[in-house]
C-alpha cells in the first residue's frame, strides 16, 4: 500500500494520490463564495459527496465517469488527466459573478462564448435553449468559445463536439430529474478528463450538486419572476448575499465573519436539498472534517476492491523467489496495477491454491474485478499450468532466473504444459507488466 500523498489542496476540496492510478477526493466543510473561503458549514462535505455518488451511479449509461466508491467525505476515483475546460451549461439568464451570462448581458455583450444572444432577455428568464459556455481552468476562469478552445489546443474539434454533446445530454437528464422533484436546474458546470488507465474521456469532479449547479424551486418560480424577485434557490446564496450586503468588495476586502445563524441556515439548505433529491435523510449534526493520512490509508485498504477494479495476482511456490516477484511488482506499479502475492506451491499446497483461486472467482463476481494471474516458479514448474487449468483468468508464467543457464532450464520446464492449458510465458518482468496493462485496457 502506498502512503497517500496530498496532490492538491483547493478552496473546498483536497485531492490525495493513492497510487495505482487512483485518487481520494476529500470534500471538506469549507464554504467558498466569490472564489474565497468564507466559513465552515457542518456536514457540507458529506452531503456533496453523497450527492455526486447518487448522480454518478445514475448517469453512467450517458457518460462513463471516474467514480469508484465513497465513504464519509471521501470519494475514491480513477485518476484522470483533466481537460483544461470547465463545461458550463446554462438554461437561464442569471448569475452574479464576473463571468456569468447575466453580467455579460447587462454590460451589453450579445456574443457570449460563441453564442449570439437576442435582445429582450429579462433577469432569470429561460434562454431560448440551453447552451454550453466553457471557461478555461486556471488561477482565473475565463469564458471562451468552443472554437477558441480548439484553436488554443485545449481540445481537438472532435473532442469539443463530443464534450458539448455529452454536456447537453447530461444537463437534459439533470433537468428532467430536477423537474420530477419540483425543482429547476438553471445551470451547472461539468469537468472531464482522460483516464490514466485507458486514455478514454471520463466525466469527473462532482455532478449536479448544489455547489456546482443552480437549482430553483419550480412551484414559486413564475410568481417570483412576475414580482421581479429572484427564484427561491437551493445553494449558498444566503451567505453570498450577506457578504455583498456588508458593503465590502468580496473579491478584495477582508472576508467578514459569517454569523452562526446563517451557517445553520445554509446547513439546512444542503440537508433539505439532499433529502428532496434522493429521498434519503441525514440528521443534522455538528460534524468535523479533520482527517489524517493514516485514516485514509485504512479507508483505502477497507475499500480497495471497489476502488482498484483491476489487479494482478502473483503466485509463487517459494519465498526464495521474492527477489523476482519484487521486480514484477515494481514494473506493475509503473502501470498503475495493484498486485497481491500468495506463496502457494502447486505440489505442496494444492488444496490451499485451489481454494484461493475459488476465493478470487467469487470476489471478482461480487466486486466486478478484472484479474490476471502471474505464476513465478522454476525447475519442474507446474504452478502456471495448475492455475490456468483451474480458473478463468488469463495466466502468465514468468520464471525466475539468475543467468543464461538458469533461464534455459526454467524456460524449458515452463513451456511444457498439458494440452488445452493456456499459459503465456514471458521472461521479462517489464514485458509482463506491459502485457497485463494492454489486456486491462481492452477489458475496462
Amino acid at each position: 500500500m502506498n502512503v497517500p500523498r496530498l496532490l492538491h489542496k483547493g478552496k473546498v476540496r483536497d485531492v490525495y494520490e493513492l497510487g495505482f492510478n487512483r485518487l481520494a477526493l476529500f470534500q471538506s466543510n469549507r464554504l467558498s463564495v466569490f472564489d474565497r473561503h468564507a466559513c465552515e458549514v457542518p456536514q457540507k462535505g458529506r452531503v456533496l459527496t453523497e450527492l455526486s455518488k447518487w448522480w454518478f451511479e445514475r448517469t453512467g449509461s450517458i457518460m462513463p465517469n471516474h467514480f469508484l466508491g465513497s465513504e464519509g467525505n471521501y470519494m475514491f476515483s480513477k485518476q484522470c488527466q483533466p481537460i483544461k475546460l470547465e463545461m458550463v451549461i446554462r438554461a437561464y439568464m442569471t448569475g452574479t459573478t464576473e463571468t456569468s451570462i447575466l453580467t455579460a448581458y447587462n454590460r451589453g455583450d450579445r456574443e457570449y462564448c460563441g453564442h449570439s444572444l437576442r435582445e429582450g432577455y429579462k433577469v432569470n428568464e429561460p434562454l431560448d435553449e440551453p447552451i454550453v459556455t466553457p471557461t478555461t481552468k486556471g488561477d482565473k476562469d475565463i469564458p471562451i468559445s468552443g472554437l477558441e478552445a480548439i484553436k488554443t489546443g485545449l481540445c481537438t474539434k472532435d473532442e469539443w463536439e463530443f464534450l458539448e454533446h455529452k454536456s447537453l445530454e447530461l444537463f437534459k437528464h439533470g433537468q428532467d430529474v430536477a423537474s420530477s422533484r419540483g425543482m429547476i436546474l438553471a445551470d451547472t458546470k461539468l469537468e472531464f478528463g482522460r483516464c490514466l488507465d485507458t486514455g478514454k474521456i471520463l466525466l469527473m469532479d462532482e455532478l449536479f450538486t448544489c455547489d456546482s449547479s443552480r437549482f430553483w424551486e419550480s412551484s414559486s418560480y413564475e410568481d417570483q419572476l412576475r414580482l421581479g424577485k429572484g427564484p427561491k434557490n437551493f445553494d449558498k446564496d444566503v451567505i453570498r448575499s450577506y457578504v455583498r450586503g456588508t458593503g465590502c468588495d468580496p473579491y478584495k476586502d477582508v472576508m467578514p465573519v459569517i454569523p452562526d445563524d446563517l451557517i445553520s441556515k445554509t446547513q439546512d439548505v444542503y440537508l433539505d436539498f439532499y433529502k428532496r433529491l434522493t429521498g434519503n435523510k441525514l440528521d443534522k449534526q455538528n460534524d468535523t472534517d479533520i482527517i489524517y493520512e493514516a485514516d485514509l490509508g485504512e479507508l483505502f485498504e477497507k475499500n480497495k476492491y471497489e476502488v482498484l477494479k483491476k489487479m494482478v495476482l502473483i503466485y509463487s511456490g517459494s519465498e526464495a523467489d521474492e527477489w523476482h516477484i519484487k521486480k514484477i511488482q515494481e514494473k506493475m506499479a509503473e502501470h498503475g496495477i495493484w498486485t497481491d502475492v500468495h506463496y502457494l506451491s502447486a505440489h505442496k499446497k494444492p488444496r490451499q491454491l485451489l481454494s484461493k483461486l475459488d476465493e478470487y472467482h467469487v470476489l471478482a463476481d461480487e466486486k466486478d474485478l478484472k484479474i490476471m494471474n502471474v505464476a513465478v516458479a522454476g525447475m519442474s514448474s507446474a504452478l502456471g499450468a495448475v492455475i490456468a487449468a483451474n480458473n478463468r483468468f488469463a495466466t502468465i508464467s514468468c520464471p525466475p532466473y539468475k543467468d543464461l543457464t538458469d533461464m534455459t532450464t526454467n524456460v524449458q520446464s515452463t513451456l511444457q504444459n498439458p494440452s488445452k492449458v493456456p499459459v503465456a510465458v514471458i521472461l521479462s518482468p517489464g514485458n509482463v507488466a506491459h502485457f497485463c496493462d494492454n489486456i486491462f485496457k481492452t477489458m475496462l
